[in-house]
């Protein structure tokens, strides 16, 4: 009863950790209703090649003969803190 009256009268403390805050899931490969179009899959799969490649500039740098590819998105996570996108996790 207590959250639920929290909720309706919006009795949120300001200095209330993450309240700002939130990661949201906006895509997943096992989901077979997706909202994201190929707009957006096609940037997750840029961002994560661009992300390859400079672990790959890395890794050569520093003589390591550790190899990878990038097969497929799985996953994307975005960022946001008080309605604005601050980040982007890709898996």
């Amino acid at each position: 009863m207590v959250l639920q009256s929290v909720f309706d009268h919006n009795m949120f403390l300001t200095d209330t950790p993450g309240l700002q805050s939130y990661w949201q899931n906006d895509y997943h490969h096992l989901d077979t209703k997706t909202s994201v179009d190929d707009a957006y899959r096609t940037f997750y799969d840029t961002f994560a090649e661009l992300g390859t490649q400079q672990v790959r500039r890395h890794l050569g740098s520093s003589g390591s003969s550790c190899s990878f590819k990038l097969d497929r998105v799985l996953e994307t996570h975005v960022y946001t803190h008080q309605d604005s996108m601050q980040g982007l996790l890709v898996k």
